[in-house]
């Protein structure tokens, strides 16, 4: 899954990107960025599932608030039995 935001945060030491399979009880971190990055491929995700992704900007002190989205992914097409 792909992940794209607009880099606003000044100062940042990066970004955490997080994603969650059950509706954002929890989340795992998928992976930590550089500051100043715009995207993230997320890999390793079941078919058919519905997954809540974070990306909060990391600094010395905190997180930002995070960006958050919901993206589905397809089953595979075309399944033979």
């Amino acid at each position: 899954m792909k992940v794209d935001w607009t880099d606003n945060a000044t100062g940042e030491f990066g970004y955490a990107v997080l994603v969650s399979s059950n509706g954002g009880t929890t989340y795992n971190l998928a992976a930590n960025l550089p500051a100043n990055t715009q995207t993230a491929t997320i890999s390793g995700l079941l078919s058919g599932i519905s997954y809540m992704v974070q990306v909060v900007a990391v600094d010395l002190a905190a997180t930002s608030s995070p960006l958050i989205g919901t993206q589905s992914t397809l089953p595979p097409a075309n399944v033979l039995t």
